[in-house]
């Protein structure tokens, strides 16, 4: 399938460059695989951790860990948790896939089912309370729609034109969705952006053959993950006209999630799928390159320092 052309979507000017970053493994508990979905402005992340029992749902910062279940769940996971820690994500329930939102007093809600659709999966919450996700009546199989649901607001469904499958996979607080959409089944993903006013725009990642787009922060940066012509997946921020490869311990990585800092959080799969795993999660955090006026004051310090060695060996 030809590529389609990398757009420009009106990405803030401002913000952090990266030249690097640095990588934390997200360890729930020992000897858990866990996948990093999302983190907050504050650095709290959640996602989802694997035991003998299943999936389950958690939350927090390295070595502080709460993980959680819905009650009536086989398998649970946390999609998204916004700056107040609610929560929102997906489970799996009578045969159902639904959509669950914890409040941050610990309390659990399951949404009701869109009218028409069996099945509901997702649940990003951003800042503002709008909610996005998917619906489709056989999960497996598709066609699958996206859902906006803002206040008593709902909008579904969200179709790429022509796509079988349409995920809308986050929302920041400007109202700006990132998504991808499949033609089959077994057709390679595409990456889009849903713009406030509605508008999709398409998005791949140059020489990929095929883009997921998972994250989109307020300052319209992107994040996500490409595949290779041979397959392999890798992760990607794309900031200021920039893409930035991230692969933690080796290919088969995917980011799920960024904030406003550029801080974003994912899983590798070296040894499985990206639906098998095992999955190894992190969150990378971006190294800042230094500044001109940093530099200018390190130059600055360097010669006060040689001129004042000059003065003390007595040279002139």
């Amino acid at each position: 399938m030809l590529l389609r052309t990398t757009l420009m979507i009106g990405l803030a000017a401002t913000g952090l460059l990266a030249s690097s970053y640095t990588f934390t493994p997200v360890d729930v508990c020992a000897g858990c695989p866990a996948a990093a979905f999302s983190v907050n402005n504050s650095g709290v992340i959640a996602g989802v951790v694997f035991d003998a029992a299943g999936g389950h749902s958690y939350f927090g910062t390295s070595g502080s860990w709460t993980i959680f279940d819905v009650p009536g769940s086989v398998f649970n996971e946390a999609v998204s948790i916004n700056d107040a820690g609610v929560i929102g994500g997906d489970m799996l329930s009578g045969g159902a896939l639904r959509v669950f939102r914890r409040e941050s007093d610990g309390s659990i809600n399951v949404l009701p089912l869109i009218p028409g659709y069996a099945n509901m999966g997702g649940g990003n919450i951003n800042n503002t309370g709008i909610t996005a996700g998917n619906v489709a009546n056989d999960p497996f199989s598709g066609p699958a729609y996206g859902f906006i649901i803002n206040g008593g607001s709902v909008t579904v469904p969200v179709t790429y034109p022509g796509a079988n499958i349409t995920q809308l996979s986050n929302v920041n607080d400007l109202g700006v969705f990132a998504g991808y959409y499949q033609d089959s089944l077994i057709a390679l993903p595409h990456g889009f952006v849903r713009q406030a006013d509605g508008t999709l725009l398409p998005f791949d990642v140059p020489g990929a053959a095929g883009t997921q787009l998972y994250g989109v922060n307020s300052l319209s940066h992107i994040a996500g993950g490409y595949y290779d012509p041979d397959g392999t997946s890798h992760g990607f921020i794309y900031a200021n006209g920039q893409f930035t490869t991230l692969d933690f311990t080796g290919p088969n990585t995917m980011i799920f999630g960024l904030n406003n800092s550029d801080q974003v959080v994912g899983a590798s799969y070296p040894d499985g799928g990206f639906f098998t795993g095992p999955y190894s999660g992190f969150l990378a955090t971006p190294v800042p390159e230094p500044s001109s006026g940093s530099l200018s004051a390190a130059a600055f310090g360097i010669l006060l320092w040689y001129a004042r060695r000059r003065r003390w060996s007595g040279v002139q």
